[in-house]
């Protein structure tokens, strides 16, 4: 957290609604930082404005403190990064905020607010920006603080209404990232994370899996920094704060293992150099998993990869548009543990063709993989996020929602009727997997 008296603006993280009362039990278990606030923090503050910042999530808040921030930093603008499983407590914000300061301008980015724009607008945003928020945000301060000419309708991905009519502009990508600043972590208190130091090394993911919204998020293109730029910031964050450890956040880390290779000879000469060693992990795509990049990482500190298997059935990886058959997903494990690299599998059942013979066989696939691998396996049940292919489609996929409220949306209940397994046998399935895989993720 980091409050500075009379600030331009206040970015706000907060935690989903489920896990408002579990905070501090979470913070130590699976929390990340919110690393597209931090960059557009950064951003701000290399461009002259004065930024406030706030993570709700791990920060242990009382709503008079909460008010005290607000009446400190006093900010022209806040901005909140939005979450579907949040809505509820940015509701409550937004009202809070306004009675406040209620001549403060409140702008939401993330997931929501490119998905959800309309229903954003009606609780309480008076703007938005769908995609990237780096350069939107910067121009929309320099013309709502700075007074700048700006031709409004050029702003990335801005959202707003006008003679109450909503008007969403065009979204630009950033298309050399190697030019953004290095996330500031001195916006937060690290302490209150368990994994204190994460890495963007891309944006964009190359797939198309009906399930998942990144490619209707970032569009077409994935854009890649340079192993060189990566490779810095990793020596910056051991130079600042000793670190060590870290994680790739990306969704495809190796997608071109020239430069996956590249930057893990720069950082094993590094680790030569100082006489020391990283440990780090990323994500990969299993059909891209050879003998010779795992060693490499493995050399270069990589003592972790998670691969996303969802399915043991190859038609149903099909119908999902994986595009990986499970065999692929075998080898890649066995690849990783003979290289001496642990594996996490994320595994889902319930999807819009699963049956349950299907979902059975994912099970055992999923348990031959612990057995023979010690892998780490994840269970999620599909859940239609706003924004994926699997909720604009849902009756062509012959599936039906029946979680109407986003903030009731979760991945370890059904959210939706499919036809061949009923609701309370999918729940059934999922108590099982948690049975069977419970000792190996603790």
């Amino acid at each position: 957290m980091k409050i500075k008296k009379d600030s331009d603006v206040l970015l706000i993280n907060v935690p989903l609604d489920r896990t408002i009362k579990y905070r501090e039990k979470l913070s130590t278990l699976s929390s990340m930082p919110p690393l597209g606030q931090l960059y557009i923090a950064t951003y701000l503050e290399q461009h002259g404005f004065k930024v406030s910042f706030i993570d709700l999530a791990v920060e242990l808040f009382e709503m008079e403190e909460f008010v005290e921030s607000l009446s400190i930093s006093a900010p022209k603008i806040v901005g909140f990064a939005t979450y579907v499983e949040s809505w509820k407590i940015q509701n409550m914000l937004i009202k809070k905020i306004k009675e406040i300061l209620p001549g403060v301008i409140i702008i939401g980015g993330g997931h929501c607010a490119t998905f959800e724009y309309g229903k954003m607008l009606d609780i309480g945003f008076d703007y938005l920006i769908r995609g990237e928020g780096e350069e939107a945000f910067l121009n929309f301060c320099n013309w709502k603080i700075k007074k700048q000419k700006v031709a409004v309708e050029d702003i990335s991905g801005l959202v707003y209404k006008k003679n109450n009519v909503v008007l969403k502009n065009k979204i630009k990508r950033i298309n050399n990232l190697d030019v953004l600043p290095y996330p500031d972590r001195r916006f937060l208190n690290l302490k209150r994370y368990s994994y204190p130091f994460t890495i963007s090394t891309a944006r964009g993911c190359p797939g198309r899996c009906i399930f998942c919204s990144s490619h209707a998020f970032w569009g077409n293109k994935v854009i890649m920094r340079s192993a060189q730029d990566i490779y810095t910031e990793v020596v910056e964050l051991n130079k600042q704060y000793s670190m060590t450890d870290f994680f790739i956040i990306d969704d495809t880390f190796t997608l071109k293992p020239q430069r996956t290779k590249e930057f893990c000879e720069l950082i094993i000469n590094y680790q030569q150099e100082k006489n020391m060693e990283f440990s780090w992990g990323c994500e990969s795509r299993a059909d891209i998993v050879k003998e010779e990049l795992l060693l490499k990482m493995k050399a270069a500190g990589c003592r972790m990869i998670q691969f996303g298997m969802e399915s043991g059935n190859d038609e149903i990886l099909k119908t999902i548009n994986k595009h990986i058959t499970f065999q692929q997903v075998y080898n890649a494990v066995e690849i990783a543990y003979q290289c001496g690299i642990k594996t996490n599998v994320s595994v889902m059942i319930g999807h819009h063709a699963d049956t349950c013979e299907t979902i059975e066989e994912t099970l055992m696939k999923a348990k031959s993989l612990q057995d023979k691998f010690e892998a780490n396996i994840l269970f999620a049940i599909n859940t239609p996020y706003p924004g994926t292919e699997l909720r604009k489609k849902l009756r062509e996929y012959g599936a039906e929602l029946i979680v109407s409220e986003n903030s009731k949306l979760r991945v370890d209940r059904p959210s939706m009727r499919i036809k061949h397994v009923e609701v309370n046998k999918i729940r059934q399935y999922y108590d099982m997997a948690e049975r069977m895989f419970k000792m190996r993720n603790l």
